[in-house]
């Protein structure tokens, strides 16, 4: 979705490869970008906000698929909070120390509903990525409007 992966690519310093799946680590289901990329939705509309210490993408779309859409963005906040906390098991695993592990979970990713729609508020613990960010997010909203999602939504595995 969104060049979503740049975007937490962005946030948290990861980076994953095009195309492929996201393997959530629990329950072993895979999730696929045509599964969380809202950009097929009907009447999809989108556009990017700043908010405090972050920035957000808040999407709309027809009544008849607003379900579908949060559905969605709730699939992708909990595959990004399954992949920081793989991601700070392995750097334990790796015998760095709790806090190391807490700098790699580097951003709060949160969905808040809103009419006819979700908000996807991202925001990164270290304050100077907010601007990239937000740039970032600019970018993601003029694809998703046209339809378009710029990059595999691999969540950094």
């Amino acid at each position: 979705m969104l060049a979503l992966t740049s975007l937490l690519a962005l946030a948290t310093g990861c980076t994953g490869s095009a195309g492929a799946p996201a393997v959530g680590p629990t329950a072993g289901a895979e999730t696929t970008t045509d599964e969380l990329c809202p950009a097929d939705l009907p009447g999809l509309a989108a556009r990017s906000a700043g908010i405090r210490g972050g920035g957000a993408l808040v999407l709309t779309t027809n009544r008849e698929h607003v379900y579908e859409l949060r559905h969605r963005m709730r699939r992708f906040a909990e595959e990004h909070r399954d992949a920081a906390g793989e991601r700070a098991r392995t750097a334990l695993e790796r015998g760095e120390t709790a806090e190391d592990a807490a700098v790699i979970d580097a951003s709060m990713v949160r969905v808040v509903e809103v009419p006819r729609g979700a908000r996807l508020e991202v925001r990164p613990r270290n304050v100077e990525r907010v601007g990239a960010l937000r740039s970032e997010l600019r970018s993601d909203a003029r694809d998703l409007s046209a339809g378009v999602c710029p990059l595999a939504l691999t969540i950094g595995r």
